[in-house]
Protein backbone atom coordinates (compact mmCIF):
# COMPACT_ATOMS: atom_id res chain seq x y z
CA UNK A 1 0.00 0.00 0.00
CA UNK A 2 1.62 3.50 -0.81
CA UNK A 3 2.68 5.40 2.20
CA UNK A 4 0.34 8.69 2.97
CA UNK A 5 1.95 12.18 3.27
CA UNK A 6 0.28 12.14 6.66
CA UNK A 7 2.36 9.00 7.42
CA UNK A 8 5.51 10.76 6.36
CA UNK A 9 4.86 14.08 8.55
CA UNK A 10 3.66 11.42 11.45
CA UNK A 11 7.40 9.99 11.27
CA UNK A 12 9.33 13.49 10.99
CA UNK A 13 7.20 14.29 13.98
CA UNK A 14 9.00 11.24 16.10
CA UNK A 15 12.11 12.20 14.21
CA UNK A 16 12.34 16.28 15.41
CA UNK A 17 10.88 14.94 19.27
CA UNK A 18 13.60 12.46 19.86
CA UNK A 19 16.60 14.94 18.70
CA UNK A 20 15.04 18.00 20.81
CA UNK A 21 14.43 16.43 23.59
CA UNK A 22 17.56 14.77 25.77
CA UNK A 23 17.08 10.83 26.09
CA UNK A 24 15.91 10.58 29.81
CA UNK A 25 12.53 12.40 28.31
CA UNK A 26 11.90 10.21 25.90
CA UNK A 27 9.68 7.48 28.18
CA UNK A 28 7.14 10.43 28.09
CA UNK A 29 6.12 9.20 25.27
CA UNK A 30 4.42 5.83 26.97
CA UNK A 31 3.05 8.11 29.66
CA UNK A 32 -0.08 8.85 28.75
CA UNK A 33 -3.89 7.64 29.73
CA UNK A 34 -4.18 5.60 25.99
CA UNK A 35 -1.61 2.84 26.43
CA UNK A 36 -4.33 -0.19 26.96
CA UNK A 37 -4.88 0.47 23.16
CA UNK A 38 -1.88 0.63 22.45
CA UNK A 39 -0.82 -2.65 24.01
CA UNK A 40 -3.70 -4.29 22.18
CA UNK A 41 -2.97 -2.68 18.70
CA UNK A 42 1.07 -3.46 19.31
CA UNK A 43 -0.26 -7.50 20.11
CA UNK A 44 -2.23 -7.71 17.16
CA UNK A 45 0.53 -5.95 14.51
CA UNK A 46 3.17 -8.08 15.54
CA UNK A 47 0.70 -10.90 16.09
CA UNK A 48 -0.50 -10.52 12.40
CA UNK A 49 3.48 -9.12 10.72
CA UNK A 50 4.67 -12.97 12.82
CA UNK A 51 2.32 -15.28 12.01
CA UNK A 52 0.30 -14.56 8.57
CA UNK A 53 2.11 -12.13 6.27
CA UNK A 54 5.20 -9.94 6.90
CA UNK A 55 4.64 -5.76 6.46
CA UNK A 56 6.93 -4.38 8.58
CA UNK A 57 7.65 -1.20 7.64
CA UNK A 58 4.38 -0.64 6.77
CA UNK A 59 3.35 -1.31 9.94
CA UNK A 60 5.52 0.39 11.66
CA UNK A 61 4.34 4.06 9.93
CA UNK A 62 1.07 2.90 10.60
CA UNK A 63 1.45 2.48 13.86
CA UNK A 64 3.50 6.21 14.39
CA UNK A 65 1.02 7.86 12.36
CA UNK A 66 -2.26 6.49 14.28
CA UNK A 67 -0.64 6.32 17.48
CA UNK A 68 3.07 7.87 18.15
CA UNK A 69 2.21 11.27 16.94
CA UNK A 70 -1.15 12.01 19.13
CA UNK A 71 1.15 10.74 21.68
CA UNK A 72 3.99 13.31 20.96
CA UNK A 73 0.66 15.72 20.71
CA UNK A 74 0.13 15.35 24.37
CA UNK A 75 3.47 15.81 25.84
CA UNK A 76 3.52 18.84 23.72
CA UNK A 77 0.65 20.60 25.24
CA UNK A 78 2.12 21.02 28.56
CA UNK A 79 0.88 24.67 29.14
CA UNK A 80 -1.97 26.11 28.53
CA UNK A 81 -1.16 28.81 25.90
CA UNK A 82 -0.09 25.62 24.08
CA UNK A 83 -3.50 24.52 23.93
CA UNK A 84 -4.85 27.72 23.03
CA UNK A 85 -2.54 27.84 19.99
CA UNK A 86 -3.70 24.61 19.42
CA UNK A 87 -7.39 25.50 19.24
CA UNK A 88 -6.58 28.65 17.57
CA UNK A 89 -4.84 26.71 14.09
CA UNK A 90 -7.66 23.69 13.66
CA UNK A 91 -10.56 26.62 14.14
CA UNK A 92 -8.27 28.82 11.30
CA UNK A 93 -7.85 25.50 8.98
CA UNK A 94 -11.87 24.66 9.85
CA UNK A 95 -12.96 27.77 9.36
CA UNK A 96 -11.09 28.00 6.33
CA UNK A 97 -12.58 24.99 4.92
CA UNK A 98 -16.07 25.61 5.73
CA UNK A 99 -15.58 28.97 4.00
CA UNK A 100 -14.89 27.48 0.88
CA UNK A 101 -17.40 24.54 1.51
CA UNK A 102 -19.67 27.64 1.36
CA UNK A 103 -18.39 28.82 -2.20
CA UNK A 104 -18.75 25.33 -3.18
CA UNK A 105 -22.03 25.04 -2.86
CA UNK A 106 -23.22 27.64 -3.88
CA UNK A 107 -21.16 27.67 -7.74
CA UNK A 108 -21.88 23.85 -7.45
CA UNK A 109 -18.36 22.77 -8.27
CA UNK A 110 -14.83 22.27 -6.54
CA UNK A 111 -12.45 24.20 -8.26
CA UNK A 112 -9.82 22.71 -6.16
CA UNK A 113 -10.52 19.21 -6.55
CA UNK A 114 -10.53 19.91 -10.04
CA UNK A 115 -6.90 21.23 -10.30
CA UNK A 116 -5.67 18.66 -8.34
CA UNK A 117 -7.19 16.11 -10.77
CA UNK A 118 -6.40 17.63 -14.04
CA UNK A 119 -2.74 17.76 -13.28
CA UNK A 120 -2.31 14.62 -11.47
CA UNK A 121 -0.86 16.04 -8.67
CA UNK A 122 -3.23 13.51 -6.62
CA UNK A 123 -4.09 9.82 -6.62
CA UNK A 124 -7.37 9.79 -8.43
CA UNK A 125 -7.82 6.22 -6.97
CA UNK A 126 -8.16 8.12 -3.26
CA UNK A 127 -9.35 11.41 -4.57
CA UNK A 128 -12.93 12.24 -6.42
CA UNK A 129 -14.75 14.89 -7.35
CA UNK A 130 -17.80 14.49 -6.42
CA UNK A 131 -20.64 15.98 -8.18
CA UNK A 132 -23.83 14.40 -6.72
CA UNK A 133 -26.91 16.33 -5.54
CA UNK A 134 -28.07 14.73 -2.17
CA UNK A 135 -30.74 16.32 -0.22
CA UNK A 136 -30.88 19.22 -2.46
CA UNK A 137 -27.36 20.48 -2.26
CA UNK A 138 -24.34 19.32 -3.84
CA UNK A 139 -21.95 16.77 -1.47
CA UNK A 140 -19.20 19.39 -0.63
CA UNK A 141 -16.30 18.12 0.66
CA UNK A 142 -13.95 21.17 0.70
CA UNK A 143 -10.17 20.61 1.16
CA UNK A 144 -10.66 16.77 1.72
CA UNK A 145 -10.53 14.02 -0.38
CA UNK A 146 -14.47 12.70 0.02
CA UNK A 147 -17.07 14.92 1.29
CA UNK A 148 -17.33 12.09 4.44
CA UNK A 149 -13.81 12.96 6.09
CA UNK A 150 -14.47 16.71 5.74
CA UNK A 151 -17.79 16.28 6.93
CA UNK A 152 -16.52 14.38 10.13
CA UNK A 153 -14.00 16.63 10.99
CA UNK A 154 -16.37 19.64 10.82
CA UNK A 155 -18.98 18.21 12.88
CA UNK A 156 -16.66 16.55 15.44
CA UNK A 157 -14.28 19.72 15.76
CA UNK A 158 -17.30 22.01 16.31
CA UNK A 159 -18.71 20.21 18.88
CA UNK A 160 -15.33 19.84 21.19
CA UNK A 161 -14.63 23.35 20.00
CA UNK A 162 -18.10 24.17 21.88
CA UNK A 163 -16.22 22.16 25.10
CA UNK A 164 -13.46 24.24 24.91
CA UNK A 165 -14.42 27.59 23.86
CA UNK A 166 -12.35 29.31 26.79
CA UNK A 167 -9.33 28.65 24.29
CA UNK A 168 -10.56 31.29 22.00
CA UNK A 169 -10.69 34.11 24.66
CA UNK A 170 -11.92 37.11 23.10
CA UNK A 171 -12.87 35.65 20.32
CA UNK A 172 -15.31 33.33 22.50
CA UNK A 173 -18.28 35.10 21.31
CA UNK A 174 -18.40 33.99 18.36
CA UNK A 175 -18.15 30.47 19.43
CA UNK A 176 -22.09 29.64 18.17
CA UNK A 177 -21.38 30.83 15.34
CA UNK A 178 -18.07 28.89 14.03
CA UNK A 179 -20.07 25.57 15.77
CA UNK A 180 -22.97 26.42 13.72
CA UNK A 181 -21.02 27.23 10.61
CA UNK A 182 -19.35 23.59 11.01
CA UNK A 183 -22.57 21.54 11.72
CA UNK A 184 -24.31 22.65 8.63
CA UNK A 185 -21.20 21.94 6.59
CA UNK A 186 -21.29 18.53 7.75
CA UNK A 187 -24.90 18.20 6.71
CA UNK A 188 -23.17 19.63 3.05
CA UNK A 189 -21.37 16.37 3.17
CA UNK A 190 -24.10 14.63 2.42
CA UNK A 191 -23.28 11.41 4.31
CA UNK A 192 -25.38 9.79 6.09
CA UNK A 193 -22.80 8.21 8.48
CA UNK A 194 -21.04 11.07 9.25
CA UNK A 195 -24.45 12.69 10.04
CA UNK A 196 -25.38 9.94 12.21
CA UNK A 197 -21.88 10.02 13.85
CA UNK A 198 -21.75 14.13 14.36
CA UNK A 199 -25.71 13.86 15.80
CA UNK A 200 -24.09 11.68 18.64
CA UNK A 201 -21.73 14.30 19.96
CA UNK A 202 -24.20 17.30 18.99
CA UNK A 203 -26.07 15.83 22.37
CA UNK A 204 -23.20 17.27 24.08
CA UNK A 205 -24.66 20.50 22.98
CA UNK A 206 -28.18 20.02 23.10
CA UNK A 207 -28.08 18.64 26.83
CA UNK A 208 -26.51 22.04 28.16
CA UNK A 209 -28.31 24.57 25.96
CA UNK A 210 -31.69 22.73 25.68
CA UNK A 211 -32.19 21.29 29.00
CA UNK A 212 -31.64 24.35 31.00
CA UNK A 213 -33.68 27.12 32.05
CA UNK A 214 -31.91 30.08 30.78
CA UNK A 215 -33.64 31.79 27.79
CA UNK A 216 -36.04 28.74 27.82
CA UNK A 217 -38.72 30.98 26.19
CA UNK A 218 -35.83 32.15 22.99
CA UNK A 219 -35.14 28.19 22.79
CA UNK A 220 -38.33 27.43 22.19
CA UNK A 221 -39.13 30.18 19.44
CA UNK A 222 -35.68 28.97 17.48
CA UNK A 223 -36.89 25.80 17.82
CA UNK A 224 -40.24 26.54 16.13
CA UNK A 225 -38.22 28.78 13.59
CA UNK A 226 -35.34 26.08 12.36
CA UNK A 227 -38.40 23.54 12.58
CA UNK A 228 -40.40 25.86 9.87
CA UNK A 229 -37.81 26.50 8.04
CA UNK A 230 -35.88 23.30 7.71
CA UNK A 231 -38.26 20.87 8.57
CA UNK A 232 -38.82 18.95 5.03
CA UNK A 233 -35.02 19.25 4.98
CA UNK A 234 -34.71 17.42 8.08
CA UNK A 235 -37.25 14.86 7.36
CA UNK A 236 -35.76 13.80 4.22
CA UNK A 237 -32.29 13.05 5.79
CA UNK A 238 -34.34 11.05 8.41
CA UNK A 239 -36.16 9.23 5.68
CA UNK A 240 -32.91 8.56 4.17
CA UNK A 241 -31.56 6.54 7.24
CA UNK A 242 -34.84 4.57 7.22
CA UNK A 243 -35.45 4.03 3.47
CA UNK A 244 -31.55 3.40 2.20
CA UNK A 245 -32.83 2.39 -1.25
CA UNK A 246 -34.12 6.23 -1.85
CA UNK A 247 -30.71 7.54 -1.73
CA UNK A 248 -28.07 6.97 -4.21
CA UNK A 249 -25.34 5.22 -2.97
CA UNK A 250 -24.46 2.54 -0.63
CA UNK A 251 -27.70 0.86 0.64
CA UNK A 252 -28.57 -1.99 3.15
CA UNK A 253 -28.16 -4.56 0.45
CA UNK A 254 -24.99 -3.63 -0.87
CA UNK A 255 -23.45 -3.62 3.06
CA UNK A 256 -25.44 -6.78 3.08
CA UNK A 257 -23.14 -7.66 0.43
CA UNK A 258 -19.81 -7.01 1.72
CA UNK A 259 -20.60 -8.12 5.27
CA UNK A 260 -20.85 -11.77 3.17
CA UNK A 261 -17.80 -10.36 1.41
CA UNK A 262 -16.16 -9.65 4.13
CA UNK A 263 -16.74 -13.03 6.50
CA UNK A 264 -15.79 -15.29 3.55
CA UNK A 265 -12.34 -14.27 3.56
CA UNK A 266 -12.25 -13.38 7.38
CA UNK A 267 -12.99 -17.19 7.72
CA UNK A 268 -9.62 -17.69 5.94
CA UNK A 269 -7.76 -16.39 8.76
CA UNK A 270 -10.01 -15.49 11.59
CA UNK A 271 -7.55 -14.79 14.30
CA UNK A 272 -4.82 -12.97 12.85
CA UNK A 273 -6.49 -11.56 9.42
CA UNK A 274 -4.89 -12.19 6.53
CA UNK A 275 -2.25 -9.29 6.24
CA UNK A 276 -1.90 -5.23 5.93
CA UNK A 277 -3.74 -4.16 3.16
CA UNK A 278 -5.48 -7.64 2.05
CA UNK A 279 -8.45 -5.66 1.42
CA UNK A 280 -7.41 -3.66 -1.01
CA UNK A 281 -4.45 -5.29 -2.60
CA UNK A 282 -6.64 -8.82 -2.98
CA UNK A 283 -10.23 -8.85 -1.86
CA UNK A 284 -11.11 -5.76 -4.27
CA UNK A 285 -9.30 -7.19 -7.18
CA UNK A 286 -11.29 -10.62 -7.47
CA UNK A 287 -14.65 -9.72 -5.41
CA UNK A 288 -16.11 -6.26 -6.57
CA UNK A 289 -18.62 -6.93 -4.66
CA UNK A 290 -16.66 -5.61 -1.58
CA UNK A 291 -16.94 -2.24 -3.21
CA UNK A 292 -15.08 0.01 -0.93
CA UNK A 293 -15.49 -1.80 2.66
CA UNK A 294 -18.18 0.83 3.99
CA UNK A 295 -17.44 -0.06 7.50
CA UNK A 296 -13.90 0.14 9.27
CA UNK A 297 -15.20 -3.36 10.57
CA UNK A 298 -15.11 -4.76 7.26
CA UNK A 299 -10.97 -3.92 6.53
CA UNK A 300 -10.20 -4.65 10.30
CA UNK A 301 -11.08 -7.97 10.43
CA UNK A 302 -10.17 -9.02 6.87
CA UNK A 303 -6.49 -7.50 7.22
CA UNK A 304 -6.19 -8.23 11.71
CA UNK A 305 -8.84 -10.32 12.11
CA UNK A 306 -10.44 -10.72 15.73
CA UNK A 307 -7.33 -9.87 17.38
CA UNK A 308 -7.13 -6.70 15.66
CA UNK A 309 -11.30 -5.84 16.11
CA UNK A 310 -10.79 -6.02 19.39
CA UNK A 311 -7.37 -3.65 19.57
CA UNK A 312 -9.45 -1.23 17.35
CA UNK A 313 -12.50 -1.74 19.99
CA UNK A 314 -10.04 -1.23 23.03
CA UNK A 315 -8.41 1.91 21.93
CA UNK A 316 -11.70 3.67 21.14
CA UNK A 317 -13.04 2.46 24.82
CA UNK A 318 -9.78 3.55 26.04
CA UNK A 319 -10.25 7.28 25.00
CA UNK A 320 -13.71 7.08 25.99
CA UNK A 321 -13.04 6.18 29.35
CA UNK A 322 -10.44 8.47 29.95
CA UNK A 323 -12.52 11.33 28.83
CA UNK A 324 -15.67 9.88 30.89
CA UNK A 325 -13.72 10.23 34.05
CA UNK A 326 -13.35 13.38 33.42
CA UNK A 327 -16.41 14.77 32.47
CA UNK A 328 -18.98 12.30 31.60
CA UNK A 329 -20.84 13.51 28.76
CA UNK A 330 -17.61 14.67 26.66
CA UNK A 331 -17.11 10.55 25.64
CA UNK A 332 -19.81 11.18 23.17
CA UNK A 333 -17.06 12.74 21.04
CA UNK A 334 -15.08 9.56 20.82
CA UNK A 335 -18.18 7.66 20.28
CA UNK A 336 -19.26 9.58 17.65
CA UNK A 337 -15.92 8.62 15.93
CA UNK A 338 -16.61 5.27 16.33
CA UNK A 339 -20.41 5.49 14.90
CA UNK A 340 -19.11 7.41 12.21
CA UNK A 341 -15.99 4.64 10.99
CA UNK A 342 -18.59 1.57 11.94
CA UNK A 343 -20.82 3.32 9.57
CA UNK A 344 -18.73 4.00 6.90
CA UNK A 345 -15.29 3.65 6.43
CA UNK A 346 -14.30 7.57 6.14
CA UNK A 347 -11.42 7.40 3.91
CA UNK A 348 -8.46 9.50 5.13
CA UNK A 349 -9.63 9.64 8.77
CA UNK A 350 -8.55 7.55 10.86
CA UNK A 351 -7.67 7.27 14.79
CA UNK A 352 -5.52 9.79 15.03
CA UNK A 353 -8.13 12.27 14.56
CA UNK A 354 -9.85 10.68 17.34
CA UNK A 355 -7.11 11.08 19.59
CA UNK A 356 -6.15 14.53 18.60
CA UNK A 357 -9.91 15.48 19.79
CA UNK A 358 -9.71 13.56 22.85
CA UNK A 359 -6.10 15.05 23.90
CA UNK A 360 -7.67 18.66 23.28
CA UNK A 361 -10.77 18.35 25.87
CA UNK A 362 -8.42 16.13 28.40
CA UNK A 363 -5.71 19.10 28.16
CA UNK A 364 -8.63 21.44 28.79
CA UNK A 365 -9.92 20.04 31.55
CA UNK A 366 -6.51 20.15 33.67
CA UNK A 367 -6.24 23.89 32.85
CA UNK A 368 -9.56 25.00 32.74
CA UNK A 369 -11.68 22.85 34.74
CA UNK A 370 -14.61 21.08 34.08
CA UNK A 371 -17.28 21.74 31.78
CA UNK A 372 -19.10 23.75 34.61
CA UNK A 373 -16.16 25.52 35.73
CA UNK A 374 -15.22 27.18 32.51
CA UNK A 375 -18.92 28.85 32.05
CA UNK A 376 -18.91 32.48 33.46
CA UNK A 377 -19.74 32.85 37.31
CA UNK A 378 -21.84 35.94 36.78
CA UNK A 379 -24.23 33.79 34.33
CA UNK A 380 -25.71 31.26 37.01
CA UNK A 381 -29.17 30.38 36.55
CA UNK A 382 -31.11 31.82 38.94
CA UNK A 383 -31.91 28.42 40.21
CA UNK A 384 -28.44 27.79 41.27
CA UNK A 385 -28.46 31.51 42.95
CA UNK A 386 -31.55 30.45 44.68
CA UNK A 387 -30.32 27.25 46.08
CA UNK A 388 -26.62 28.72 46.98
CA UNK A 389 -28.71 31.64 48.93
CA UNK A 390 -30.98 29.02 50.31
CA UNK A 391 -27.85 27.06 51.97
CA UNK A 392 -26.11 29.83 53.15
CA UNK A 393 -29.29 31.10 54.93
CA UNK A 394 -29.57 27.63 56.69
CA UNK A 395 -25.77 28.01 57.40
CA UNK A 396 -26.20 31.03 59.56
Amino acid sequence: MPVSTFEIVSFMALGFYLVRNPFSQWPNLIKNPFYIGIVLTLISIVGTNYFIAPHWPTSILRFISAFIYPMILWNCIDEKPILQLVVKSMTVFALTMALYILIEVTIGSNPLIQTLLANKWVNEDLVIDYQEIRFGFKRCQGFLATPAGSGLFLGLFGVTLYCVSACLEEKRKYTAFLVGLFLFCTVLSGTRSVIAASSVAVLIIVRKEFFSTKFFVLKMVIIMVVLAVAGSFMLEIIDSFINSDKVHGSNADMRMEQLFVTLLYWARSPIWGNGNGFVWTFVKEVDADIAGAESVWFQVLLDQGLVGAVAYLGVCINAMVAVFRKVKIWMLVPLGFLVGKTLSSVLGIELSLMFVFTIILLKYHKFYGSAEEDDDPDEKDEEVLANEAAVEDVSR
